[in-house]
């Protein structure tokens, strides 16, 4: 299969958000070749995704898919109790508990019915239509979980549905009673319904899997969920691994605890600024922007509008505010912060900035709100916004995070590895690093070698300090930074 480097590359480097170009001009997807052909061949039509829906992670899949941690475990069983507010919790404001507690309920009987995981369909729920029945989806797609009627009408008949599973060389066909909620697909419109659908859909492909994916010759993927999104021909991957991310984070609100740290600064136990890590990163330290007149200063992560960011270590808010244009950071009162027009913001826009610690100074930009005020306390893992898109130009939103130490910026890829995919583990990383110009690969290396000079050289200052005296840094009191807030525009 050949690839879109040339016109990803173009989109990449004029700024373009890159899922735009070059799988729609030639009709490819970037990623991994397609398995082999193999086995008999499946006695139905391929059952293909036809609701033309974006699909926005095209190339973000993993080259490696080994990289990925096991993904947990679901607690069992599950108490409709704690399910309730977890689901509450993932789906935010664009869910009430009242329809938190009707779905937790609905989505529990079907799992239960049909032997299939309720965080993962809640996951799938989320990402499909933001837990809104009433979503916005094309034409084809329909209710909670973003349903293809299309695709799968000719298998439903009486209230069963059919498929076949393989045993053997022989393909032996199958069906699941779906009676009770649905007798025909307009019924797909109601949210029990389409639940108790989508669950049923789950026990079929799970059984199916990974059968099909030789017979249909889809790419190499790590879970079935990715046929509830691409049919019976999985394209690309980013998709599940959006599922399953949202799943870890249901995990942990359903379980009502924060992950243990895993990464640490100096004296500082430093938490993910996100849910459900590790994350995928799409912009480094160094990397280039608006054509190679200003280095980034932090890491880009994947992102969906309106995820929680927290703070991923206690100290003291010491930035709350705008980032305007030509006058770095302006502090603006949490009550007027929603009132801010985004053009009239500068390239971090509504941004976070806090003081920890051994002289870090974490800062979390591009937020479409902050519900925090500057001289206040916060705890490691406690909401301090959500996930927005103020300050940029041309990408999806973002959170853009930021770390400094005693006011230098440090690289976070280095001090929160255990939570972050790096760009190049990406197929699409990988070809942005192709067509990115020589001098800004070096322009990149360099800032990111310096970055390490700073942090080994205080590191042994810190070392000389400490053996004199034996006393270090602490964050009993805030410190208002001087520094210029100068993020990139992505």
């Amino acid at each position: 299969m050949s690839r879109t480097l040339p016109i990803l590359s173009l989109a990449v480097l004029a700024g373009v958000p890159v899922w735009m170009a070059g799988t729609a001009a030639r009709g490819e997807a970037v990623g991994p070749e397609p398995l082999p052909s193999e086995g008999p061949k499946p006695p139905w039509a391929c059952r293909l995704d036809k609701t033309g829906r974006a699909h926005a992670g095209h190339g973000l899949g993993l080259v490696d898919l080994t990289l990925w941690d096991p993904e947990p475990d679901a607690p069992a069983p599950v108490k409709e109790e704690q399910f309730a507010p977890a689901l509450n919790q993932l789906c935010s404001s664009d869910l009430s508990y009242q329809q938190s507690n009707q779905y937790a309920h609905w989505i529990l009987e079907a799992c239960q019915r049909f032997g299939v995981d309720p965080f993962l369909l809640a996951s799938l729920v989320f990402q499909q239509s933001r837990c809104a029945s009433e979503q916005k989806h094309p034409a084809v797609a329909i209710g909670l979980a973003g349903l293809d009627a299309a695709m799968h009408a000719p298998f439903l008949h009486n209230g069963r549905y059919s498929y076949w599973v393989k045993e053997g060389q022989e393909w032996l066909p199958r069906e699941v009673d779906v009676s009770p909620y649905l007798t025909s697909l307009q019924a797909l419109h109601l949210d029990r319904a389409n639940i108790f659908f989508a669950a049923a859909l789950m026990h079929a492909y799970q059984q199916q899997c990974p059968d099909i994916d030789g017979a249909f010759q889809s790419v190499p993927h790590r879970h079935y969920v990715s046929h509830m999104i691409w049919g019976d021909r999985v394209i690309e991957t980013d998709g599940e691994d959006r599922v399953l991310r949202t799943r870890r984070a249901i995990i942990q609100y359903y379980a009502a605890v924060m992950p243990v740290a895993r990464a640490r600064w100096k004296s500082v136990d430093l938490s993910c600024p996100l849910d459900g890590c590790p994350r995928k990163i799409t912009g480094v330290l160094g990397d280039m922007r608006e054509e190679g007149k200003r280095a980034h200063k932090g890491v880009d992560f994947v992102s969906t509008l309106g995820e929680p960011v927290r703070a991923i270590a206690d100290g003291w808010v010491v930035y709350a505010g705008v980032d305007a244009p030509g006058a770095g950071a302006r502090r603006v009162t949490l009550d007027k912060s929603g009132n801010i027009r985004k053009n009239s913001m500068g390239p971090g826009g509504l941004f976070v900035q806090i003081q920890h610690k051994d002289n870090l100074v974490s800062e979390y930009m591009h937020l479409l709100n902050y519900l925090v005020k500057i001289g206040q306390w916060v705890k490691a893992g406690e909401i301090i916004g959500h996930v927005g898109d103020t300050g940029i130009k041309v990408d999806a939103p973002h959170l853009h995070f930021q770390m400094r130490d005693n006011g230098e910026v440090i690289d976070p890829m280095i001090h929160l590895r255990p939570y972050l995919i790096p760009p190049q583990a990406t197929y699409r990383g990988q070809l942005v690093m192709a067509a990115m110009p020589a001098r800004w690969r070096e322009a990149r290396q360099r800032i990111r070698a310096e970055a390490a000079s700073r942090r080994e050289q205080r590191n042994r200052d810190l070392d000389t300090t400490d053996s004199s005296d034996g006393r270090g840094e602490s964050a009993s009191s805030p410190k208002t930074s001087s520094k210029k807030v100068t993020d990139d525009g992505d």
